[in-house]
């Protein structure tokens, strides 16, 4: 085993690494693309909450990438505004069907939900509803029909309180982007008592993804076809 004792600061500098997301989560996307051999991938994040706290996007943005985060919070949209400004914001919600819907705000923002079950857990779990307002809401059709010329991104982020498996379900996964998922599968608990959702996993397996890593909070899936094209021959 090799020891780092007795380097200086500048030479540690170089294995240091820095991470914006909730669990490490953008680095081991990094990783994967570097695998593969997109050295720029393109991402939606959707559910992005932040430009930079609990992000899966930031570091990628700040290595030239560029994408669209949806983020139906106003207050929170204002931030992408500010500080994402070459990537695509859209301060909407994300469903299986396009239309308007109720969102609803909790004490703490980051559990904000179009789902009525979603919020009904969280109250049970001590947290209070503050309020509701009506947004639009796309699907992610529309997303790619209006911003990317009816291409899909690279990468997906989805965090979306409740509805996450819903619009898994709308993907077409037989297209050629796609390679790399990132959605939350533990159920919300203030004692960390959460259960993990197999239904994600399931459905991601029969659609050609391997699951790549699990953060708890969060698991990676990645297309069985990028990853093993993008592997070097042994």
């Amino acid at each position: 085993m090799r020891s780092h004792i007795g380097l200086g600061l500048k030479e540690k500098g170089k294995y240091r690494k820095h991470s914006y997301a909730q669990c490490g989560e953008d680095l081991i996307v990094r990783f994967i693309f570097k695998q593969i051999g997109i050295t720029s991938p393109s991402y939606w994040d959707v559910g992005a909450y932040d430009p930079y706290k609990f992000s899966n996007t930031a570091l990628l943005y700040e290595n030239g990438s560029r994408g669209v985060n949806v983020e139906p919070n106003p207050t929170l949209f204002e931030r992408f505004q500010k500080y994402r400004k070459e990537d695509t914001n859209l301060n909407v919600g994300v469903s299986g069907t396009s239309g308007q819907g109720k969102y609803y705000l909790m004490d703490v923002p980051a559990l904000n939900t179009f789902s009525y079950s979603a919020t009904e857990e969280y109250i049970r779990e001590g947290h209070k509803m503050v309020g509701e307002i009506v947004l639009p809401l796309i699907t992610m059709a529309d997303i790619s029909r209006q911003h990317f010329a009816g291409m899909w991104p690279d990468f997906l982020s989805l965090d979306v309180e409740g509805m996450d498996l819903e619009i898994l379900q709308t993907l077409p996964y037989d297209c050629d982007q796609l390679h790399v998922i990132c959605v939350e599968t533990i159920s919300y608990s203030r004692d960390g008592s959460g259960e993990k959702d197999k239904g994600t996993a399931a459905l991601l397996e029969s659609k050609g993804y391997l699951l790549y890593a699990d953060t708890h909070i969060n698991s990676i899936f990645v297309k069985k076809v990028s990853w093993h094209r993008g592997r070097p021959a042994k």
